[in-house]
Formats: C-alpha cells, structure tokens, sequence
C-alpha cells in the first residue's frame, strides 16, 4: 500500500487479486467495501482498474441482489 497525504487529499493505492477460471462473474463490492471502511473513508472517489487485457468491469448501480 501507498500512501500519499496532505490537508487537500489523500492517495492510497491498493491492489486486489482474484483468482477465477474460464468464464465467469465475481462480485467484488464487499473487498471494496471492506477497503473503504478499513481505511475509515467518510468522502472520495474510488478508481478501479483492470490490469489484464481478458478481463472486464461492470457496474450495475443499485442491481437487485436477487
């Protein structure tokens, strides 16, 4: 982890790894909620990147967990 702060904004640079196989969907909200809360975020922007060229995100805003 990396941590870059200042009175204006704090950076911090975390990096998650998902082991999957073939084709298949891996809801990630909880490691990203779980990093949020460790880090005691009350307000911010949270980038995720996608480092391997055979791999996708996609956000479903307030999707049904049914």
């Amino acid at each position: 982890m990396k941590a870059n702060c200042n009175f204006w904004s704090m950076n911090i640079i975390e990096q998650l790894n998902f082991k999957t196989e073939a084709y298949q969907i891996v809801n990630i909200t909880d490691k990203i909620q779980e990093l949020v809360q460790l880090h005691e975020f009350e307000k911010g922007l949270v980038n995720l990147s996608i480092l391997h060229t055979s791999a996708s995100l996609t956000v479903q805003e307030n999707a049904s967990k049914d």
